[in-house]
């Protein structure tokens, strides 16, 4: 079941316009910054989540 909806997001994710990729990218910086801010390098697995998912 998660491996069906990790596909499905990556479907999804690949799916979308230039200007929707860049919205995602910066939402994803966003995320990982506040990870960081939070505990120094943590925020690298969120920076990680478009190359994991075969989209980078």
């Amino acid at each position: 079941m998660a491996t069906n909806a990790l596909e499905e997001i990556a479907y999804r994710l690949s799916e979308m316009s230039d200007e929707e990729w860049r919205n995602f990218g910066a939402a994803i910086s966003r995320i990982a910054v506040a990870y960081d801010l939070e505990e120094p390098g943590t925020g690298e697995w969120v920076r990680n989540v478009p190359r994991n998912l075969g989209l980078a």
